[in-house]
């Protein structure tokens, strides 16, 4: 029987074991991978959101920061009635329970809940609200968003200090 000597290469064995090993490589490699895209695409989601209901409550903020008590028509939890800057009547309110619009202006959509709470200057809270009007001083927006995909709802809450209430004395 003739016995090899020197023998130059690998195995069957080895390299079954070599492609076993590159395989659990690439397979545990590829799932983090993947969980890195979809964490990707989350974040990316929530920023969008958050983007979304930042821009409204400032555009919130601006419209009320400017409101005379003498200009406020009605108010209520879902929404108000004002006359703008302008003299124009507006309101933000939400409607449909997924929208909130301004006017005839969509503010935002994919809304779960908005609710707009007033305080007198005391701190406490108005209610019924729409027999309170001279009282308002202070108006909290809360606007809850609808859970998209896996991210949840997202809570986002303002406080406006209307500048042209802040000093009205009520006689």
């Amino acid at each position: 029987m003739k016995t090899l000597k020197n023998q130059n290469g690998f195995s069957l064995v080895s390299l079954i074991l070599g492609m076993v090993i590159a395989g659990m490589i690439l397979g545990i490699s590829s799932t983090i991978l993947l969980n890195q895209a979809e964490m990707v695409n989350f974040v990316n989601n929530r920023q969008s959101t958050l983007s979304g209901q930042n821009l409204t409550m400032r555009k919130i903020q601006n419209d009320l920061s400017l409101v005379e008590t003498a200009d406020i028509n009605f108010i209520g939890p879902l929404k108000i009635e004002y006359k703008d800057e302008a003299g124009n009547n507006t309101d933000i309110r939400l409607v449909g329970f997924d929208k909130v619009y301004k006017g005839a202006d969509l503010l935002m959509d994919n809304v779960q809940l908005m609710v707009i709470d007033y305080y007198d200057s005391a701190g406490n809270q108005l209610y019924p609200a729409a027999y309170n009007i001279p009282d308002v001083r202070r108006i909290k927006v809360t606007i809850i968003t609808k859970p998209r995909n896996d991210e949840g709802a997202m809570t986002y809450t303002t406080y406006v200090s209307p500048r042209r209430l802040m000093g009205y004395n009520i006689m």
